[in-house]
């Protein structure tokens, strides 16, 4: 059974499960505004492939590229803007009295 859940596609489904969560609602809500959803018997047969595929596109043209990136930019130590706010707050809490900081 090891080899099942080794192969391609099960690899790939354990890669986009994360987005087909976070993306079942987004993809039926415009199922359901743009083809209808209770009457619609084909929207709800092709709502999981469309799913699938859905997932699968946002992972390769979104998350992959984002993470790469976000890699990249670690190992070379740039700094972005998330990074400047995060250092900028930290040094503002580190200048109160230590009663405000719950000491």
């Amino acid at each position: 059974t090891v080899w099942v859940f080794r192969s391609k596609p099960f690899l790939v489904l354990g890669r986009i499960s994360y987005l087909q969560y976070l993306m079942q609602h987004v993809l039926q809500g415009w199922i359901k505004r743009t083809f209808g959803w209770e009457d619609n018997d084909t929207a709800k047969l092709l709502f999981i492939p469309a799913l699938l595929v859905f997932s699968y596109c946002c992972q390769r043209w979104v998350e992959k590229p984002y993470t790469e990136y976000q890699r990249w930019r670690q190992e070379r130590g740039v700094k972005g803007c998330d990074d400047r706010a995060i250092a900028r707050v930290e040094a503002v809490i580190a200048k109160l009295p230590s009663k405000r900081r719950g000491q």
